[in-house]
């Protein structure tokens, strides 16, 4: 049975030293214990105590981070055993203690929900979520027995153990501190030095590791005084430039509430000359609306005009061009018939005429010729006195036919033509 328990112990790769702080510890603080000459392997961890109720009991939870391979472990440390189901994947998954779990009525694939608060403080600030849901069951090594441990919360007893993964909880540092030594690492005969060798482990991490925490405290107190002290005479010097800046302050606020005062008269003259202003604004406004609305009137009367004026243009356009082409038509019929047919004729009846006339005018003169022979012979008295008269009334009878007929007609159709 000893041998069974060493093989489980060995298999599961059980710390021998679990150190937990308050503070937490950061990566270099894991490489100090890790370089500690009795130091096989170092794996930093996450734990948080919260609180569950289940039917209007409070119950205490300690939830560990899921052991994971770091630089200083090659190992998963205090690995746990599945029962059932399997481990987190994701930061809102968990695997629970195997006998809770068939003790409280939960099961696989349920939801456990988280009090926000652990005794006055914010849930959140250690966890990511208030909920996780149940992925698996499991057996961790650090818990031989039915005894779950101490805590200072709730009643002071835990309950039962969760796990989740390193990425569910909120903390900026690690909790826990996981250790191997080298005793863990021994052969059969040097199993029985392993309580002094672990002793000897933790008093060299007394001597070195937990003396430099307590000296870098120390430094840090006094640090701390020294900065303080400075902060102090910082406020003290902020504190009389304050009773200064206060007195500069009141004389400043004097003259500028005589400013505002003397502003708010402005003001409100401006704001009674601006309201004036758009009371003028407004009736011009008003007024100049009517006056657009007239002008829109009037300019849609004269359009309406001037469209009606432009239809009555263009349809009298339109009849004086028809007209124009209808005159220009005839004209160029009648100029067209004038200069063939009714010039042509004139001309010739012009020419024939004005034979006609040349005729007339050699008869008339021959008439003259004889007229002046029978007149001179009426001198010489070769006309007897009793044929005188009718010789007159004949020649006046042909000159006045001729008158009166071929050249009368001979002028006319002249002055016709």
């Amino acid at each position: 049975m000893l041998e069974t328990a060493e093989r489980y112990v060995d298999d599961q790769h059980l710390s021998d030293i679990n150190i937990i702080s308050t503070v937490g510890f950061d990566n270099d603080d894991i490489t100090d214990i890790a370089n500690l000459p009795s130091t096989v392997e170092v794996m930093p961890a996450y734990m948080a105590d919260v609180i569950i109720t289940q039917d209007t009991t409070d119950y205490v939870v300690r939830i560990y981070s899921v052991p994971e391979q770091t630089d200083t472990n090659l190992h998963d440390i205090n690995a746990p055993v599945i029962k059932s189901g399997r481990m987190p994947q994701s930061d809102d998954e968990c695997v629970m203690e195997d006998y809770y779990l068939a003790m409280s009525g939960y099961k696989i694939g349920d939801k456990v929900k988280i009090n926000p608060t652990v005794d006055g403080k914010d849930t959140l600030g250690m966890l990511k979520h208030l909920e996780y849901k149940i992925v698996g069951t499991i057996y961790d090594p650090l818990y031989f027995t039915y005894l779950r441990g101490n805590t200072n919360i709730g009643d002071g007893s835990i309950t039962f153990y969760m796990m989740i993964s390193p990425e569910g909880f909120a903390y900026e540092r690690y909790t826990n501190a996981f250790i191997r030594t080298k005793a863990s690492d021994g052969s059969e005969s040097e199993k029985p030095e392993y309580e002094k060798l672990s002793e000897k482990c933790i008093q060299r991490f007394n001597d070195t590791t937990l003396y430099d925490a307590k000296k870098k405290i120390s430094d840090g107190q006094q640090e701390y005084n020294e900065k303080k002290k400075e902060a102090l005479d910082e406020i003290a010097d902020g504190e009389k430039k304050l009773k200064e800046g206060e007195q500069e302050y009141y004389h400043k606020i004097s003259d500028a509430k005589k400013k505002i005062d003397d502003s708010e008269k402005e003001l409100k003259d401006g704001i009674k000359q601006f309201e004036e202003g758009k009371q003028k604004y407004a009736d011009g406004i008003e007024e100049g609306k009517q006056k657009i609305a007239d002008g829109e009137r009037q300019y849609n009367e004269g359009l309406r005009q001037y469209n009606a004026g432009k239809s009555e243009y263009e349809v009298r356009i339109r009849e004086a061009e028809a007209k124009l082409e209808a005159a220009q038509a005839e004209f160029d019929e009648q100029y067209k018939n004038f200069y063939i047919n009714i010039k042509p004729e004139a001309e010739a009846k012009l020419s024939l005429l004005k034979t006609s006339i040349d005729i007339s005018s050699n008869a008339v003169s021959t008439l003259e010729h004889q007229l002046a022979g029978l007149k001179s012979r009426a001198l010489i008295g070769e006309v007897l006195e009793s044929e005188k008269p009718e010789y007159e009334k004949l020649s006046e009878k042909c000159i006045q036919r001729f008158n009166d007929t071929t050249l009368y007609d001979a002028k006319k159709k002249i002055s016709d033509g």
